[in-house]
């Protein structure tokens, strides 16, 4: 969890202010090691990567293996996304995202989109999932 703490008096030794959760990672376990957390030096302002956190989750203790996804920035910026939305892509055709839990009566089921076993089973499967463009169109892949 990362929060933001704003001071309201920066003068004295006790704080007087408010505080924010800006990020939490929900995780399927325990072994899981939230790395690097980080902006792109590089941007400007005006650049889609301008204030824009990175972080870095593994997902060892999954007993997944470790995939390295490289974007194409120029060809992403041409199609009208952010590297943030190709890697949000990944991730949930790799391992779903959770959703809010479905209550009914006194039971909470955990919920989770994901892309069926069968269609996230390969690199080539992963190269062939279609990325939703800003203005609607899909493209036919990744690659």
């Amino acid at each position: 969890m990362l929060i933001e703490w704003t001071d309201a008096n920066i003068a004295n030794t006790t704080f007087e202010g408010t505080a924010r959760e800006i990020l939490r990672v929900q995780l399927n376990t325990r072994i899981h090691p939230l790395g690097d957390m980080a902006f792109n030096p590089a941007a400007r302002p005006g650049d889609p990567d301008w204030r824009v956190m990175y972080v870095a989750c593994g997902d060892g203790g999954a007993g997944e293996h470790e995939v390295q996804v490289v974007v194409d920035r120029d060809r992403a910026a041409k199609l009208g996304l952010s590297p943030q939305v190709v890697a949000q892509t990944v991730a949930v055709a790799m391992r779903g995202d959770p959703l809010k839990e479905f209550r009914a009566d006194d039971r909470e089921i955990q919920m989770r989109l994901a892309f069926r076993a069968d269609n996230r089973q390969t690199l080539e499967d992963l190269a062939a999932t279609p990325l939703y463009l800003p203005d609607g169109r899909i493209t036919a892949s990744m690659t």
